[in-house]
C-alpha cells in the first residue's frame, strides 16, 4: 500500500490564532503557499476546534464520519490537519517512496514544510508516513513530538528529521 509523506508539527498556537491562519497563509512568500486557503469544516470555531480534538479513536469506529469531523484547512493538493491543540500535519500528498528516493521533490517538500514552520511558529517537526498508520497516538493524552520520536523508535516507525 502507498503511503503519503508528512510533516508532524508541535505548535504553541492557541484556537483563536489557528482560526486566523488562513489570512496568514494567503500573503505568505511562497507562491504554492499563497492564495485561498479554506477550513473544511464550514462556519469552523473553538468550540467546533475542541470537539474535534477531544473525539478518540472510538468515536470514529463506532459512528459514521466524514470530512466535518476532521480540522482540515485545504488549498490546492495541500492540507493542514490540526489533530489536536499542539499538533498539525501538513500534507502535499507526496508519496514516502518518492520523498525517500527523488532529492528534488524531498527538497520542495522539506521547503514548503519550512515555510508552514514558520508561519506556525513552530516548536518541533518530524517527518513521518501518514498518521493513518500509526496506532499509538491515543495512547498519550498530551502527545508532543518528543513522544512520537520514541513511540516510532518503540514500534520501528518510519521517522526523519527537517532537513
Amino acid at each position: 500500500m502507498a503511503v503519503d509523506v508528512e510533516a508532524l508539527i508541535e505548535h504553541k498556537l492557541t484556537p483563536e490564532e489557528i482560526l486566523k491562519l488562513p489570512e496568514r497563509l494567503q500573503v505568505s512568500a511562497n507562491k504554492n503557499i499563497a492564495g485561498q486557503w479554506a477550513w473544511t469544516v464550514p462556519n469552523i470555531n473553538t468550540e467546533i476546534l475542541h470537539n474535534i480534538w477531544t473525539r478518540k479513536s472510538d468515536y470514529f469506529i463506532n459512528n459514521p464520519w466524514g470530512i466535518e469531523d476532521f480540522a482540515f484547512l485545504k488549498k490546492d493538493y495541500l492540507t493542514l490537519d490540526f489533530i489536536s491543540s499542539n499538533l498539525v500535519t501538513f500534507h502535499s500528498s507526496l508519496r514516502l517512496y518518492v520523498y525517500e528516493k527523488n532529492k528534488n521533490l524531498r527538497d520542495d517538500f522539506n521547503c514548503l514544510t519550512k515555510e508552514i514552520l514558520n508561519l506556525l511558529n513552530a516548536v518541533d517537526v518530524l517527518i513521518i508516513p501518514e498518521l493513518s498508520n500509526v496506532s499509538f497516538l491515543d495512547d498519550e493524552p498530551d502527545f508532543t513530538i518528543n513522544i512520537y520520536r520514541q513511540k516510532a523508535k518503540e514500534h520501528n516507525s518510519f521517522v526523519t528529521e527537517l532537513k
